[in-house]
């Protein structure tokens, strides 16, 4: 009996297997991130301004349209009580706040163009005060002023937490708003407070 041939080959079953569980492992978790991904957008309607470029006076006059917007869509925005009527507001508002943005490009001597649009964009991962959202495709209002070549800044319109003065926070009541967009396991993940979230790390590691 070749004893050296059934070490050999039980190495290469147990590498085959190996693999086989490796890949079964990665798609098992590609498909739980995706579906947590998937369910906190469909939760959340998000803002995303871009500045004409990354010259210091542009980056504040994007930070000028967005605290201008902000104040604009708060009192519209106050008492939607899903993402279906937030979206549907910021929808029917797109020409209002093109013009809105405008006019505080023009108060502070600035002839760049302002795009608004309304559709389903790719974010990154982003920490706000007290909750994080993962890396994915969000339904958002996106604002590009001039040649939109600058630093982005991002938000979340709905449930509302751009209305806290830059702080980023959830309030009591967005963030039970929030709770009912998404399940309990979900919504401890995006807002657990512990530095080391290991959900959250295979979500944003595994999310396409």
């Amino acid at each position: 009996m070749n004893f050296e041939k059934i070490i050999s080959g039980k190495k290469v079953k147990l590498f085959i297997a190996s693999v086989i569980c490796g890949v079964f492992m990665t798609s098992v978790l590609q498909s739980y991130a995706n579906g947590v991904v998937r369910d906190i957008s469909s939760g959340v309607v998000r803002l995303h301004v871009v500045a004409n470029s990354d010259m210091v006076h542009d980056q504040a006059l994007k930070l000028k349209v967005r605290d201008g917007i902000i104040e604009y869509l708060e009192p519209i925005l106050k008492n939607a009580s899903s993402k279906e009527e937030a979206e549907e507001i910021v929808t029917k508002n797109i020409e209002a706040i093109e013009e809105e943005a405008e006019q505080i490009i023009k108060k502070y001597g600035y002839t760049y163009s302002v795009t608004v649009s309304s559709g389903n964009f790719e974010f990154p991962t982003k920490s706000y005060e007290n909750v994080r959202l993962p890396k994915g495709n969000y339904d958002a209002i996106k604002i590009v002023i001039g040649k939109g070549r600058g630093q982005n800044w991002w938000c979340v319109l709905y449930p509302q937490l751009c209305f806290s003065k830059g702080n980023g926070t959830l309030s009591p009541e967005s963030e039970e708003k929030l709770k009912g967009s998404v399940t309990d396991e979900e919504f401890r993940i995006i807002t657990s407070k512990s530095n080391v979230n290991f959900k959250f790390k295979i979500v944003e590691i595994f999310s396409d």
